[in-house]
């Protein structure tokens, strides 16, 4: 009973201090300058190799474009599949039957 009540205040303790120190650094704050130094220092601090990572991450309208280009392309797959599936059938068929003869 004692070891459990322990733990969950040390849980308690750790999140506590983690919210404060996030407040305190400007995490939360609603000003954007604030958070991109907040990020900046981060950065520098946890990993200084980060900024190397974050300009290769794609904007989001090149990634929906790309995203709506591979959707497009595994529709026509499927639907060409199935407009050709009695001779894919039968081609799956014939391997089948030759591996197993």
């Amino acid at each position: 009973m004692a070891a459990s009540l322990i733990k969950n205040v040390i849980k308690i303790g750790v999140a506590g201090g983690a919210l404060y120190v996030t407040i305190d650094q400007g995490v939360w704050s609603l000003d954007g300058k604030q958070g991109a130094r907040t990020l900046q220092s981060v950065a520098s601090k946890v990993a200084p190799d980060s900024h190397v990572y974050t300009k290769e991450i794609p904007e989001v309208k090149n990634v929906t474009r790309l995203m709506e280009e591979k959707w497009n392309r595994g529709v026509q797959d499927t639907f060409l599949w199935m407009d050709d599936a009695p001779s894919n059938l039968k081609r799956c068929g014939e391997r089948v039957k030759k591996y197993f003869s």
